[in-house]
């Protein structure tokens, strides 16, 4: 035989498995997968609410839309999860329940957010409503984001026209009601009357209100405090300033 046997059979590799895929975690939760209410709800809560930073959950992002998410979370994600692949951390979150739960968390302040962007537009404000804008003003600034600052700021004007215009309808007589019973007109509803009135009635559009109201309006647009006024305004602010505040102030 030759020095050089290659009549031998040659060892086999040992057979390595190919690397398991790990993709992008996707959070406890996510508004790119799942039903229509849990996405809404997580896109409000994101867009207004800061979350405490007690919660072991916080905001993050997932294939471009907010998610909510585990403060540890590794963002690797090896195990199958509902809405897509999750971290170990995002899976322990998500299994979470009670108050400690990130699904009971964003459907209450994501429930509230919507109702505060739909307050805008509805044509009456309801006893409902008002008790949905409390939610907003029982939290404090730093849990807001800067459009929550402004939804805050609404809600509670929202409140004190509410409980103006009730006032307001408890000094009218019997036979004319300004709002229905535990509901006022929604702001845009009043200012929209307004606007018609305008239009339609050349005394009310010839009142010392509309006079009033124009050159507010001019002053908030124009940013200057000293603007051209009617004669009727001038002449009023020239009589209140005759007078004693004591003696006019309505008891």
């Amino acid at each position: 035989r030759s020095g050089n046997d290659d009549s031998k059979p040659k060892a086999k590799k040992a057979y390595v498995a190919p690397p398991k895929r790990v993709s992008d975690c996707s959070g406890a939760l996510n508004a790119f997968r799942g039903d229509e209410m849990k996405k809404k709800c997580i896109m409000a809560a994101s867009r207004y609410i800061v979350i405490c930073a007690t919660k072991p959950f916080e905001f993050g992002i997932y294939a471009g839309l907010p998610c909510i998410r585990a403060r540890k979370c590794t963002n690797k994600g090896a195990m199958n999860g509902p809405d897509g692949p999750q971290c170990k951390a995002c899976f322990l979150v998500r299994k979470l329940k009670g108050s400690a739960s990130p699904m009971v968390w964003v459907k209450k302040w994501g429930t509230i957010c919507m109702k505060a962007e739909m307050r805008r537009l509805d044509p009456i404000l309801a006893v409902t409503d008002i008790e949905d804008a409390r939610c907003l003003l029982r939290c404090q600034d730093k849990f807001f984001r800067p459009d929550g600052i402004t939804i805050k700021a609404e809600a509670k004007a929202q409140i004190e026209y509410y409980a103006h215009v009730l006032k307001l309808q408890s000094a009218m007589p019997t036979s004319y009601s300004v709002a229905l019973p535990d509901a006022v007109p929604g702001a845009d509803s009043f200012i929209t009357q307004f606007a018609e009135l305008y239009k339609s009635n050349s005394d009310f559009s010839d009142s010392l209100v509309v006079a009033l109201a124009k050159s507010l309006v001019c002053q908030l647009v124009s940013g200057r405090k000293n603007v051209q006024r009617e004669e009727k305004v001038t002449n009023f602010i020239r009589l209140i300033g005759t007078h004693s505040k004591a003696a006019a102030q309505v008891a």
